[in-house]
């Protein structure tokens, strides 16, 4: 079972989770964060820096105003961590079809719509673009920038620093 990490503004009483949901399967590893986590980059980022290669954001919470923020938002998270984001809102009848799916190159499939929104994913390619560093050519080998998340790995405790380190301690007490 997963719980939020971060509660809505309207949620404060709910008994929040201490860790972003990750679950390892044969095809891939899957992440899951809820609604407006989205805002906050470092659950996806702890979720990539876990090995998730997809990250689910379902969500219910009337974004329909803040549509295109959503989807920036949503195509963000993606890029940054060199992941799949994938998203359905499923209630309030107005934002019923604003699904999409993203890859770390961009959106993958768009439902604006009621129904199904289904895309394939590429795992071969995600696994080339979190190992590989950049090319300077032309024309580009992926429509984003490779091995970003590998190359923040490997310098994640000088840019976050004991302060990250001792309040994630102090949040586990």
């Amino acid at each position: 079972m997963y719980e939020k990490i971060v509660p809505a503004m309207n949620e404060q009483t709910m008994f929040r989770g201490k860790q972003p949901g990750l679950v390892e399967t044969d095809l891939m590893n899957v992440g899951l964060l809820i609604c407006w986590e989205a805002w906050f980059p470092e659950l996806a980022r702890t979720l990539a820096m876990r090995g998730a290669d997809i990250v689910f954001f379902p969500t219910g919470g009337l974004i329909y105003e803040l549509h295109d923020v959503w989807r920036a938002i949503l195509q963000a998270r993606a890029a940054e961590n060199t992941i799949y984001t994938a998203s359905c809102v499923n209630i309030w009848g107005v934002e019923a079809g604003m699904s999409y799916v993203f890859s770390p190159e961009g959106e993958v499939s768009a439902l604006t719509t009621e129904g199904i929104n289904y895309a394939e994913v590429d795992l071969d390619r995600l696994h080339r673009m979190k190992t590989e560093d950049e090319e300077f050519t032309v024309p580009k080998v992926y429509r984003t920038i490779p091995g970003t998340l590998r190359v923040l790995n490997e310098q994640v405790s000088t840019i976050y620093g004991g302060a990250a380190q001792a309040y994630l301690k102090e949040r586990e007490a």
